[in-house]
């Protein structure tokens, strides 16, 4: 900006100097017409400052605060995107807009200056005003509420930022604006701009509720002010409360309604209200009405006893009462409730005996004021001994009455009343009391066991016990001894009487027990009682079988002690010992539970290992009862661990491989605690070099994740328990392949020296022959080699061919062979390859020849060509080098000579040299002719039926050339065989197709363009082999072998046995299925059209060859020509229902005008059509892939169903064709549906029928076709009548109303019977490729009708046979 202003100003002042010298041509002196006018802008508006001048004489320009800026010339104002200047030099205009005006830097001083003579300049002030930020009361915020007190006073402050000017403020109440207690006071902040703050300080009274106090922000560069605001809440407390619908001392009745209403009138908030009964709250719900300013509390509640002297009480009080600590304020009344008693209850005991007497008292509830009672006993009054009344809890008053009554008489009860009076109210409460009286039963008697009876255990007897007499009736309970028994007892009880009977199912514990009939009631001061003793025999119901000591060990002994269960009479003891009988001690007895006895009995067992669990069974019987007890006891031998015999001590394992082993223990206790140990090392898991998991033991288990070879080894298992610890060994072998691990590094020795070679290796195991040395093309029987897995090959005398690499290939029979090559390299001087194809060399004038030097030598061999004498110069155009080493001993020289001249033809001098010595050749450079012949003709190998040849080409005369092998049977020696090699530069090929055991003479031939080498002077001769080679074959028959198992010869004479009966049978059924449809066919002969019949098998199509024949036949005039095309497969849309079938391509044929072949259209008739289902059809079609690869319209014709014309029908006959070869068809529909032709029909498209179209050679097109790419429909066979090969042709009926009419497969195919109508002209199908794998195996049925049209005569015989 700098350089800028000094750039103007220089302008400027170049002016100025240039000015005087115009002054002569000024017509009158420049003048302001109009002057900048001070403006005020709104930040953010745009300002315009107007400058008109007249007469001007210099350049304008404005200055900002004195610095003047813009260019004067072109009037721009770079640097300055906001401002402008609004020239017009005709009118004088030089107005300064500023757009978006901003602070601080737009609000100054802006000057117009003109230049010249005199120099103007006019200045006005732009003063940018922009709005203050709105107000904010701090600490509230806006459109709150603040809650005050009356007297309590706040300082309030608004603040309003960065104005320009500064805010004023103003505080307002309500629509009146505050001006006592305010303060305002402006700060200055950057860019020009001021905040605003005012003080107001507030002191609310009760008046002031509700008020809106608010901060208004004032500026001119608002449209309006800015507001802030809140609400004044000034709390104050409400005024007492007052109760009305209920007055002290007033008497109200229980179950009267009482509406007792509590009201406060103002307070801020207003008041709440609750209700208190006896200082309880009881209801806290209230309401307010602020218009009214009150609050409401309604008790809406019943009388009740309890209310009488209640005090209600209601509280008010709201939260400045709270935050003031000022109690509630109350009123309060208290109640008066009258009542009668409710109930009357009478005290004391409900029996008494004869001739005693019984104390009563009757008591009623609460009633005010009290109650009166009276009493009345068997209808008589009866005078109480006192009367007592008594203050109630719940309100009012209890009184009780008490009497005492004496019962003289025997008798069953007396009834007494009881009555409670209210004489204030008028009413009574009674109640009643009924006394029983008492007396005792007679003596108890046990009904149905005598005593001394002897009764089975498990057996059930009834005893029955009889009690008479007694008020109320007597209790009758039975007793086993002390115990009551209440199971199995059923009581009856009679007018006078009650009987008892126990069910017991008699056990043990009955023998000799007392069972008891006991009767009482209340008049009975102890029970009557009946005892009766019971005889029991019962047998042991259990044995009990100890051990001394309960643990043994192996070695020790054990006493086993068998005792019985009580029994009547004593049981006999035996022992068992795994199910066998043995000896025990002799038994004593001893006194048992329930009068019966306990037998003992002992055994002594001298303990092994094997006596570990082992069953031991003490028996004891009942002989009289016949019942026996029985108890197992299993021996519980410890002895230490003992690991299986069984298990393998030895495992090998290969590497790389997971092994588990468990090798758990036999040992008790069974907690054997196990440890493995690896060279007398304990270990539980081996890490592997990365810290995986290598070996893992748990317990018995021993894991081995990835085995390694260095866990070979011998590794411990100790089994260890309470009793003892026992060893195990295991020798685990890991076996990994076998690995090259060292060789000796590249051998160069020199020509006549001796060679060795050592190879290394590891691996488990190392069999003596686990390293194998090999070369290829070596003979092996030159090298020394020694055996096993350090082994050493010597080579002594080593020639140059010795050299090379060997192969020491290591294998032990697990995982892969590891191989190292070993390099051998002898040292000798250059050899050149002097093979006459590389003697010379050729080449045209004007071209490049290219004379090729080959040696072998070692060290490294360099090469020098010379010429009559002088060395080749490389530095001349004429010639260039190239230099190739193939390996380490095997180099090319190739000298290049550039525009052959016949001074260049002549002999070439290659020489080879190396350390060792140097080697000549002599090139000689010709022009190109015929090529040498081949030399050293070999035969590499012979068969059976094939010869191998090998050859060394000879110079090829400059030009590529191309080998011929000529041969001949010795016995034949007349005729010559002649096959060209291919590829053309092999030297190397295989004769075939040649006879057993013959002799064969063979020779080799080269040829270019020039011409022959001719053969070899001398023919190998090479005879073929006289045995097939016995390779095994199928069914064990080995290749070549006259004789056959007679295990074959069986199995296919069984199997053709099967095969024939399974045909006789299918004949036989087809022959009567054929039968029976002639049979239908003739019945319905009158109804139905004869069809083209296309019964076709193409299930079996694909198992012989097609035989290679040309379809050359013509079809009848007027044939459709139909052409296969997969594009338009794509576009068949074929439905019926759901499912696609194909009866939318019949219809669609149906529906469209035929043309007859003869040009008149017939007429149609009405088409009579059945439905057809294709859903077999297309399901196989769709899903049954590589089954039925082809499945043609013949089949789905004659599978689906018949469609018939009635119409009169005219004789013709039939020829019976062979089936065409299976052809996927298709019609145009789809995106072509409105361009079929007349005669179109289509077969149901296979998803893996073989793809079919014309044969471009033969087919000519339509123009619409034609441009598509595909053949016309129309068109017809080439002319001449011939088709090509791999064509043919389908026939199909034609009905002249173009309904397409199939027939049932159920038609007899053989039928000659008269067509029911003139056919259609034939459908011309021509398929792109033949099946490869086709039988012809069904017949094609053609009326031929058709060739001969209608009026031309049924009999016609010229038919053209488009199949033959």
């Amino acid at each position: 900006m700098d350089i800028r202003n000094f750039i103007n100003t220089y302008v400027v002042f170049l002016i100025g100097l240039f000015l005087p010298w115009k002054r002569d041509f000024v017509v009158g002196q420049q003048s302001f017409a109009t002057y900048p006018e001070n403006v005020t802008v709104i930040e953010g508006g745009e300002v315009l400052l107007r400058c008109r001048i007249n007469n001007r004489q210099g350049p304008v320009q404005w200055a900002y605060d004195g610095r003047p800026f813009g260019h004067v010339i072109d009037y721009s104002l770079p640097g300055y995107p906001r401002y402008s200047m609004v020239v017009n030099d005709e009118q004088g205009q030089f107005d300064f807009r500023i757009a978006q005006a901003s602070l601080p830097e737009d609000d100054a001083k802006f000057e117009c200056q003109v230049l010249g003579n005199p120099p103007l300049r006019s200045a006005a002030l732009v003063t940018v005003i922009s709005p203050p930020e709105a107000p904010r009361i701090q600490g509230i915020t806006n459109g709150t509420v603040v809650e005050m007190s009356p007297g309590e006073s706040q300082n309030l402050t608004c603040i309003s930022n960065n104005g320009k000017p500064a805010a004023v403020l103003k505080w307002m109440r309500n629509s009146h604006q505050i001006t006592d207690n305010v303060w305002n006071e402006v700060t200055d902040v950057s860019q020009k701009r001021e905040n605003a703050k005012s003080m107001l300080m507030l002191k609310p009274n009760k008046e002031d509720n509700g008020i809106r106090v608010a901060c208004e922000a004032h500026s001119a560069a608002l449209p309006s002010p800015l507001v802030t605001a809140f609400y004044l809440s000034v709390l104050y407390a409400p005024g007492p409360p007052s109760i009305s619908g209920y007055t002290s001392g007033d008497i109200i009745r229980k179950g009267d309604r009482v509406l007792l209403i509590c009201v406060s009138y103002d307070g801020n908030p207003l008041a709440s209200l609750r209700w208190k009964k006896n200082g309880v709250p009881i209801d806290l719900s209230f309401f307010t009405l602020d218009r009214e300013r009150l609050a409401k509390n309604p008790h809406n509640f019943t009388a009740q006893p309890s209310d009488n002297n209640a005090v209600m009480r209601c509280e008010a009080h709201n939260s400045y009462m709270g935050r003031r600590g000022i109690p509630p304020l109350f009123t309060e009344v208290r109640l008066k409730v009258r009542f009668h008693p409710e109930t009357v209850k009478i005290i004391g005991k409900d029996d008494v005996s004869e001739g005693n007497a019984v104390n009563l008292t009757c008591v009623s509830s609460n009633s005010n004021p009290p109650a009166a009672i009276s009493w009345i006993a068997d209808g008589h009054k009866v005078r109480q001994q006192s009367d007592t009344q008594e203050e109630s809890t719940d309100g009012g008053y209890i009184t009780k009455s008490m009497i005492t009554l004496t019962v003289a008489e025997k008798r069953k009860n007396v009834v007494v009343y009881c009555q409670a009076v209210n004489s204030a109210l008028g009413k009574s409460t009674m109640t009643t009391k009924t006394l029983t009286v008492l007396y005792p039963p007679e003596q108890p008697t046990i009904l149905g066991y005598s005593d001394g009876t002897s009764i089975r255990a498990e057996q059930v007897q009834r005893l029955i016990c009889m009690v008479i007499d007694g008020n109320p009736l007597p209790k009758v309970s039975w007793y086993k001894g002390d115990v009551e028994q209440t199971e199995n007892v059923m009581v009856t009880n009679d007018q006078n009487a009650v009987s008892s009977q126990i069910t017991i199912l008699v056990g043990p514990s009955d023998n000799a027990a007392n069972y008891s009939c006991r009767a009482s009631n209340r008049a009975t001061k102890a029970p009557l009682v009946a005892y009766i003793s019971l005889t029991v025999h019962f047998p042991p119901y259990s044995v009990d079988v100890s051990s001394d000591p309960a643990i043994a060990t192996a070695g020790n002994s054990v006493k086993l002690l068998c005792q019985s269960a009580s029994s009547n009479p004593a049981a006999e003891i035996t022992w068992l010992r795994n199910g066998r009988l043995v000896a025990g001690s002799t038994s004593d007895t001893v006194e048992g539970l329930f009068g019966g006895e306990m037998t003992n009995s002992y055994m002594l067992i001298n303990l092994t290992e094997a006596d570990d669990q082992s069953v031991i069974t003490c028996r004891a019987k009942n002989q009289i009862l016949e019942h026996t007890a029985y108890q197992d006891v299993t021996l519980n031998v410890q002895y230490k661990p003992v690991f299986s015999a069984s298990i393998p001590t030895s495992i090998d394992v290969i590497e790389g491989a997971p092994l588990i082993v468990n090798y758990s223990a036999k040992g008790n206790p069974l907690d054997i605690t196990y440890k493995w140990k690896k060279d007398g090392d304990k270990f539980t898991e081996i890490k592997g070099g990365l810290g995986e998991d290598h070996i893992h033991t748990e317990n018995h288990v021993f894991k081995i994740f990835s085995a390694y070879k260095n866990d070979t080894g011998e590794y411990m298992l100790v089994g260890k328990n309470s009793v003892g610890s026992t060893s195990q060994s295991i020798k685990i072998n890991v076996m990994f392949p076998a690995k090259v691990i060292h060789t000796t590094a590249k051998v160069t020795v020199k020509q006549g020296e001796t060679a060795a070679l050592e190879c290394r290796c590891e691996g488990n195991p190392l069999p003596e022959t686990i390293i194998a040395w090999s070369r290829e093309n070596y003979d092996m029987s030159r090298a020394q080699i020694t055996p096993g897995d350090n082994s050493v090959l010597t080579i002594p005398d080593v020639t140059k061919d010795d050299a090379g690499m060997f192969v020491c290939n290591a294998f032990n029979g697990i995982g892969e062979h590891s191989a190292a090559h070993l390099d051998l390299v002898v040292q000798f001087r250059p050899i050149i390859d002097q093979s006459p194809r590389f003697a010379k060399s050729a080449s045209e004038n004007g071209e490049t020849a290219r004379l090729l030097c080959i040696a072998q030598g070692h060290p490294d061999v360099s090469f020098v060509w010379t010429r009559g004498g002088a060395r080749v110069n490389r530095s001349l155009e004429k010639f260039d080098m190239e230099f190739r080493k193939y390996d380490s001993t095997h180099y090319e020289s190739i000298l290049l000579v550039h525009t052959v001249t016949p001074i260049d033809y002549g002999e070439y001098t290659c020489m080879a040299q190396n350390a060792l010595g140097t080697h000549k050749t002599t090139v000689r450079l010709m022009g190109t002719s015929r090529p040498d012949p081949p030399y050293a003709v070999t035969v590499v190998e012979k068969t059976f039926n094939s010869i191998k040849l090998t050859w060394t080409a000879g110079f090829d005369g400059g030009l590529r050339q191309v080998f011929r092998v000529r041969y001949r049977q010795a016995t034949a020696p007349e005729v010559y065989h002649y096959i060209d090699v291919h590829p053309s530069n092999a030297t190397e090929f295989n004769i075939p197709g040649l006879e057993r055991n013959s002799v064969y003479q063979l020779s080799v031939m080269a040829y270019n363009k020039l011409g022959d080498s001719g053969y070899q002077t001398e023919e190998v001769t090479a005879k073929t082999a006289s045995e097939i080679p016995a390779e095994e074959g199928i069914l064990g028959i080995r290749r070549g072998s006259t004789k056959m198992p007679i295990l074959l010869i069986v199995a296919i004479s069984v199997a053709g046995a099967i095969l024939l009966a399974i045909n006789i049978m299918l004949i036989i059924y087809f022959v009567r299925y054929r039968k029976g449809k002639e049979d239908d066919d003739v019945a319905a002969s009158e109804t139905k059209s004869n069809t083209v019949e296309m019964y076709s098998h193409v299930d079996d199509l694909t198992r012989d060859d097609v035989s290679e024949r040309t379809y050359a036949d013509q079809p009848a005039p007027g044939s459709r020509s139909f052409y296969l095309d997969d594009a338009n497969l794509e576009n068949v849309n074929i439905y019926q229902g759901g499912s696609p079938t194909y009866k939318t391509f019949r219809e669609t044929y149906a529906s469209t005008p035929p043309r007859s072949p003869y040009g008149a259209t017939p007429p149609r008739s009405p088409a009579v059509t059945t439905d057809f289902d294709f859903t077999d059809a297309l399901h196989r079609q769709q899903h049954w892939r590589g089954k039925d690869p082809y499945m043609t319209y013949s089949r789905l014709q004659g599978s689906q169903g018949n469609v018939s014309l009635k119409r009169p029908v005219t004789p013709a006959d039939r020829i019976r064709l062979p089936p065409a070869p299976p052809a996927r068809s298709t019609s145009q529909l789809g995106d072509r549906h409105g361009k079929i032709s007349n005669h179109m029909i289509a077969t149901l498209p296979t998803q893996h029928q073989p793809r079919y179209g014309p044969d471009p050679t033969s087919m000519s097109r339509s123009p619409i076709t034609a441009a598509r790419g595909r053949p016309s429909l129309n068109a017809g066979p080439p002319e001449g009548g011939m088709l090509p090969r791999s064509m043919s042709t389908i026939p199909y009926s034609y009905h002249p109303d173009g309904v397409s009419a199939c027939r049932s497969s159920s038609a007899n195919p053989y039928s000659t019977r008269p067509s029911a109508m003139p056919p259609s002209p034939p459908l011309v199908v021509r398929p792109l490729r033949t099946n490869p794998r086709v039988t012809p195996r069904a017949y094609d049925y053609v009326d031929t009708e058709q060739l001969s049209g209608p009026g031309r005569g049924a009999n016609r015989r010229n038919y053209y046979n488009p199949k033959l």
